[in-house]
């Protein structure tokens, strides 16, 4: 999402915990990252540093996901509030269960969420039974995947996939 944001013009960031799949992606591709860790201890901590991250890199988009019961929301809001500008899209790869979100992590009554991303049809319609409030209009499905045009697994034989499978430790 935030490379196609910032195919669009905007300057977009992804809160994402150090060392994770996505700040390795971040990186190789040239979207700013910060590191997201969450404890009620460093709060006030992470919220001046992304304060100081947003005015860096003149972010107007935030991405960032909801694993568990972490509150990236609150966080971000007030730091976009802070600074004066800008947006979040918050991003689920799974279907919560019943009572396993609040409204508030999942954004409903910030104004400053634009939107949010799923990976599945059926993760948008679990969320819209829910929570009644969310605009389904607001709420996107982009599918995870790969981009053959990129990657074309026809190109490597069975040695060759076993092998990268090694490298890559999958």
């Amino acid at each position: 999402a935030a490379e196609r944001l910032r195919e669009k013009g905007h300057t977009a960031t992804i809160g994402c915990p150090s060392g994770s799949w996505l700040e390795q992606r971040a990186s190789t591709v040239g979207i700013p990252y910060f590191d997201y860790l969450v404890d009620p201890e460093f709060e006030d901590s992470l919220s001046w540093q992304l304060v100081e991250h947003l005015q860096e890199y003149d972010i107007d988009v935030v991405c960032c996901g909801i694993p568990g019961s972490r509150t990236e929301v609150p966080i971000v809001d007030g730091a976009l509030r802070e600074v004066g500008r800008g947006g979040i899209l918050v991003r689920l790869g799974v279907a919560p269960g019943p009572g396993a979100l609040t409204p508030q992590q999942l954004g409903i009554g910030y104004d400053t969420v634009r939107g949010i991303i799923v990976v599945s049809q059926d993760i948008k319609q679990t969320l819209l039974r829910q929570f009644e409030s969310l605009d389904p209009a607001r709420t996107h499905v982009i599918y995870n995947g790969v981009d053959l045009e990129q990657f074309d697994p026809t190109a490597y034989n069975g040695s060759q996939r076993s092998d990268l499978r090694t490298q890559f430790g999958i």
